[in-house]
């Protein structure tokens, strides 16, 4: 396959759908018969993250309407909580907390913001809470909506109201409303704690492209991802998608599209591979990373993180 835009772009939807169908297996294996896939600890992890997620969408629409038990029963039955980008969501923040049990700790992110404009520590020390706000009192990793895609929300946000409806139908009208007003908050909700963060550094000249292996090393993985985006002008959650994608070939694009060197580069893949150890090594990312055009790999960026649907409709027609 040649290095243009184009074709890149394909290897990317490739990987893309191969992921989709390893979350679609994931799906089976967490809500109807176990193969293997997962252990019975990453099962209970997933389906307990959506679970938990549901009941706050549930909360924000209409707190109490019915029980949480109740609500999982009828969006499992209806079968949305099979969703493969539902799915997706909760499997990639399992895997980010495993590798943020290895070693993140407040005393890296704290030393960024010593020292800096008062502005920049504030957002240092918000995206700490934040951080610690991302397991639950237990220990286990929390979903958010922000984890989401916006269709994905929205989707998730319509089914828990139906779920709401079918409770009492003629409220109908109200959860309507009040769904809607759910999701215009989701819309005009403030920049992500960890891109907040990462921006501010970034400008203040507090971090550089340099500081992404040790922090993905050491655990930070979203103060990681939210510096990626910043420096390859990718959403977060394209990089968080690519961080575990199959392959390792989107990353690659990613990292030499911001300009980085080969040892971040396989610092991310390791860090990767260390959650996914049934993956390969990864030796066709790095060696489309050797070769690949630094203008051809932005290019690339751009098309791919165009919106879905957009890039859906392209193909089609050009089809």
């Amino acid at each position: 396959m040649s290095d243009d835009v184009k074709s890149l772009q394909e290897l990317s939807r490739q990987r893309a759908t191969k992921a989709r169908e390893r979350h679609i297996l994931l799906a089976a294996e967490i809500y109807r018969a176990p193969r293997g896939l997962l252990s019975d600890v990453e099962r209970s992890l997933i389906a307990g993250m959506i679970a938990s997620l549901s009941a706050r969408i549930s909360a924000t629409i209409d707190d109490a309407a019915i029980s949480d038990e109740i609500l999982v029963q009828t969006l499992r039955r209806a079968g949305v909580l099979e969703e493969p980008e539902l799915i997706a969501a909760a499997y990639h923040r399992m895997l980010e907390f495993e590798i943020e049990r290895e070693g993140a700790s407040d005393e890296m992110v704290t030393s960024l913001g010593a020292g800096q404009e008062l502005e920049v520590t504030h957002a240092v020390g918000e995206y700490l809470v934040w951080r610690a706000r991302r397991r639950d009192a237990y220990a286990n990793p929390v979903l958010d909506v922000a984890d989401l895609s916006d269709v994905a929300a929205e989707r998730l946000h319509w089914a828990v109201a139906a779920a709401l409806r079918a409770e009492d139908p003629s409220r109908e009208e109200a959860l309507e409303a009040a769904t809607l007003r759910a999701l215009a908050a989701h819309c005009d909700a403030p920049e992500p704690p960890p891109v907040h963060a990462a921006r501010l550094l970034l400008e203040s000249g507090a971090v550089n492209a340099e500081l992404l292996g040790p922090l993905i090393e050491v655990g930070e993985v979203a103060l990681f991802e939210g510096l990626f985006a910043q420096l390859s002008a990718m959403p977060v959650l394209l990089v968080r998608q690519a961080l575990f994608e199959p392959g390792g070939e989107t990353l690659a694009i990613a990292a030499k599209a911001a300009e980085l060197d080969r040892e971040t580069l396989i610092a991310m893949l390791a860090a990767g591979r260390r959650v996914r150890p049934r993956d390969s090594e990864c030796p066709a990312a790095l060696a489309l990373f050797d070769r690949l055009d630094i203008a051809i790999a932005r290019r690339t960026v751009r098309a791919i993180a165009r919106h879905p649907e957009f890039q859906e409709a392209v193909r089609r027609l050009e089809a």
